[in-house]
């Protein structure tokens, strides 16, 4: 009897034992998946803010440009040659804003005043400066 009774013991007390472990064994294995997975979209909000910084950092330069153009055209008004790159960077300076989607960052005449030189763009087929 006391033969069987350690037996059933020692196979109930390997049984709890296991019992306890696996799923502590799954946990850990669990954990490592969220930890990997994690990982994983933090490197895909990293890359998207990297490329989006990249965007916003070619729209500055494209403002800087629009705005340098503007000046020279409001100081030789009638220079087509220049009338045409403001066209061609207010357009290309439009899809950026629209492609970042910042469009509530800049006031609605600006938008307003691209929207209208992008149209000609549009019309003339005007190839980029």
């Amino acid at each position: 009897m006391a033969k069987s009774f350690m037996k059933t013991f020692f196979s109930l007390l390997v049984l709890v034992i296991c019992g306890f472990s696996l799923p502590l064994a799954a946990d850990a294995t669990l954990s490592a998946n969220v930890t990997s997975d994690e990982i994983k979209r933090l490197d895909t909000v990293i890359e998207a803010t990297q490329r989006l910084l990249e965007i916003q950092t070619d729209l500055k330069e494209k403002l800087l440009e629009f705005r340098a153009i503007e000046k020279k055209c409001i100081q030789n008004p009638k220079d087509t040659a220049l009338m045409q790159k403001l066209v061609v960077a207010a357009s290309e300076t439009k899809k950026l804003i629209d492609e970042a989607y910042l469009e509530e960052y800049f006031h609605n005449d600006f938008l307003h005043e691209l929207t209208e030189l992008s149209k000609v763009a549009d019309k003339k087929n005007i190839p980029p400066a």
